[in-house]
């Protein structure tokens, strides 16, 4: 009987990895749609029958990276409509800063909380 390689193994484990970030992710986004009801943050749109997007706050490759803790933290993420996500000029796509200025007024807890969070890695 043939025993894998170790890169065999490495793969496998890269692959158990991804498909339990996913997970997490998946679990987390939907945690944010049912806290935020269904509804765009921004232009309070009923998204219940239509696509929703949410936004991290902190972008996915900074938690892989920096912020492993963020990942299921719902505190980091926002439901948008794809419009308000991608296209409006004050999308955090399209104008960050002002998206972030948004966030800031609308949600002074949270932004805090992430602006800490952030603060405290150790590097």
């Amino acid at each position: 009987m043939k025993h894998p390689t170790k890169a065999l193994l490495k793969k496998r484990e890269k692959r158990k990895l991804k498909k339990e970030f996913k997970s997490k992710l998946s679990k987390c986004k939907n945690k944010i749609i049912e806290r935020d009801n269904y509804h765009c943050q921004k232009c309070n749109k009923d998204l219940s029958s239509q696509m929703k997007h949410v936004h991290h706050i902190v972008s996915l490759q900074s938690v892989k990276r920096m912020h492993p803790e963020l990942l299921e933290d719902t505190l980091n993420g926002i439901l948008l409509c794809s419009y308000c996500h991608k296209f409006a000029p004050d999308s955090p796509h399209q104008g960050g800063f002002e998206f972030v200025e948004f966030f800031k007024n609308k949600f002074p807890d949270r932004y805090e909380y992430l602006i800490n969070k952030l603060k405290s890695k150790k590097f």
